[in-house]
């Protein structure tokens, strides 16, 4: 059995989410930017992980997602995200953004999020700022480790 882990990143939250899956589950690790060709066939599980911002994923892994979803649809689908806002539970964020994945994704966790204003561009720090008046009432990715431990063991029983 392979994995592979493809995720979609802006300022690296999710890149650190994801490479700790990946170590985890000694899958192939594989950002959405960096991807040419991939060959899906070599891979039974594939889990994909995206930042969510205004309660949408990337819009390019939901292009890879979409245009894929034939070579997909006979493999274990996983789904992460990371968001830095309140946000509707992941299965309205999945009606909403892949609605043709609903049946498909076996596993879905929300991680929550961290905010790294140093890496944020002024725009996207500043709608930040004003959407989250509460900062401290946020998930963080203190726990990762537990929360990515709890994830494999929720993959663990799929196969």
């Amino acid at each position: 059995m392979k994995t592979l882990v493809l995720y979609a990143t802006k300022y690296g939250s999710t890149e650190e989410v994801a490479k700790t899956i990946a170590d985890n589950c000694d899958a192939d690790l594989v950002n959405i930017e960096d991807v040419d060709v991939l060959n899906l066939d070599r891979y039974t599980t594939v889990i994909f992980g995206s930042p969510l911002y205004v309660g949408k994923l990337r819009k390019d892994l939901i292009r890879f997602m979409r245009d894929k979803i034939h070579q997909l649809s006979n493999k274990s689908l996983h789904l992460f995200v990371n968001r830095g806002t309140r946000t509707p539970a992941i299965d309205e964020i999945i009606e909403k953004n892949i609605p043709e994945y609903q049946n498909l994704l076996q596993t879905t966790i929300d991680f929550g999020g961290t905010f790294d204003f140093n890496k944020m561009n002024l725009m996207d720090s500043l709608i930040v700022r004003t959407v989250n008046l509460d900062l401290d009432e946020l998930d963080s990715n203190q726990n990762l480790d537990e929360k990515v431990s709890n994830f494999i063991g929720k993959l663990a029983h799929k196969y």
